[in-house]
């Protein structure tokens, strides 16, 4: 009986081998004939709160899907909305923990700046559209039929880079320029009390080539606080003397005081906007849609 048992527990030791075997071969969710075949591996069920993410998200693209923005040039141009953003950002610095930036473009060429968040107040929660002209043109947008951003004039200079190398010969040599230009810059919270250094993101949110006459390559870049762009820069291949020569242009994402830096030497800075809703300004944050916290409970519960 003793033996019978002992072969028995054996035969149990055994099977469960093979079970657990066979768990580590397809614990993927594939079997070795679907591995062998590269089909994909089976995804797990989203989690809630990923849900809600993608659902804010989806909210905030049709958000920017509502204005329609043109170039006050000869003859006019209307901007093309990229669909998905350029950058998902969170600050929980300043608690607000879900925005996105998306990009309007003419030929390829950035020229329109926005980020997309929401914030509550109270019970309110407040939903904040961001503008950060780059167009070297005023502009115009418009949102339900009517004009609600109409700045007179450019939102970016662009200026030679001291120094640069002339642009090279093929895409990835010129993408490996410009991250090496873009850490050439330094970019800073300026205020009294908070001189902090912000941080550059390695990658640039935004490459582009075109074929326009003015530029011919180009990337944004955003220095960030957590992963919330505060300064943007601009670094394009545009024609200078005899040939293309790199240049740059800065802009504000932020209403706070700010300062940028190149090699050390201050080249750029922006003070305090105390009228950030103004529609007449390169810069401008524009209210959204309002509802109640109650709507959408997973929100953030402060402001940015």
């Amino acid at each position: 009986m003793r033996t019978a048992r002992a072969q028995s527990r054996g035969a149990l030791a055994a099977l469960s081998g093979v079970v657990l075997l066979s768990v580590l071969v397809t614990g993927s969710g594939r079997s070795r004939a679907q591995q062998e075949r590269g089909e994909p591996q089976k995804r797990a069920e989203p989690h809630p709160k990923t849900e809600t993410a993608s659902k804010r998200l989806e909210d905030l693209r049709h958000a920017a899907e509502n204005y329609r923005i043109t170039l006050d040039s000869e003859p006019p141009r209307t901007l093309v909305l990229k669909p998905d953003p350029v950058l998902r950002w969170s600050n929980p610095l300043r608690r607000t923990d879900d925005g996105a930036v998306f990009i309007w473009v003419s030929e390829g060429r950035p020229e329109v700046v926005a980020s997309f968040y929401r914030h509550r107040r109270e019970e309110v929660l407040q939903e904040d559209h961001e503008f950060q002209s780059l167009a070297t043109t005023p502009l115009r947008a418009a949102r339900d039929g009517s004009d609600v951003w109409f700045p007179p004039g450019g939102g970016v200079s662009l200026t030679p880079i001291p120094d640069a190398p002339p642009p090279a010969a093929t895409p990835a040599e010129r993408l490996r320029q410009m991250r090496a230009l873009a850490r050439e810059f330094k970019a800073f919270f300026n205020l009294p009390k908070e001189q902090s250094e912000l941080r550059l993101l390695s990658q640039p949110i935004y490459r582009y080539e075109t074929h326009r006459a003015d530029v011919a390559d180009g990337a944004l870049f955003a220095f960030v606080q957590t992963t919330d762009p505060e300064v943007l820069l601009l670094i394009e291949a545009r024609p200078h003397a005899a040939g293309l020569a790199w240049h740059y242009g800065i802009a504000r994402m932020s209403m706070v005081n700010l300062r940028a830096e190149h090699k050390e030497r201050t080249v750029w800075t922006a003070d305090w906007d105390d009228q950030a809703e103004a529609p007449n300004k390169p810069y401008a944050t524009l209210p959204g849609p309002r509802r109640n916290v109650v709507d959408d409970p997973g929100e953030s519960t402060g402001s940015r």
